[in-house]
């Protein structure tokens, strides 16, 4: 549902966006130079995502789900780096570490900090 509604507020908010930036010239749209191939394939790519995110949310554990979105980024980092030669300095590693340490807080229990309260109360 929450999806649909992403979608339907898309349609129904951006598209004047997109025609007066058409109208005004600020973007100039050439429409035999725009990449379809690409495009439709990243939507396709998209919409798959999506539907097995939903259908693993219903038919596996969320943390498989969560596990698999978590460890996207710092695999496609290292795939990357090994296949493209891609240099990772400064602010980009810094994403990729908070995006696993993320993934780490989300995994705690709900009532965490209560364990951590009284941890610190009785030490």
């Amino acid at each position: 549902m929450f999806f649909s509604l992403i979608g339907f507020l898309n349609i129904v908010l951006l598209w004047p966006l997109v025609l007066c930036s058409y109208l005004l010239n600020l973007e100039n749209l050439v429409w035999e130079h725009m990449p379809w191939g690409l495009l439709f394939g990243a939507g396709a790519l998209s919409l798959t995502a999506n539907l097995l995110g939903n259908l693993g949310i219903a038919c596996t554990f969320e943390m498989f789900l969560t596990l698999g979105l978590a460890f996207a980024v710092p695999i496609s980092a290292i795939v990357d780096i090994y296949r493209h030669e891609v240099v990772f300095q400064g602010m980009k590693l810094a994403g990729i570490l908070l995006i696993l340490l993320g993934f780490m807080l989300v995994q705690l229990p709900d009532d965490w900090p209560d364990y951590l309260t009284m941890l610190l109360r009785y030490r």
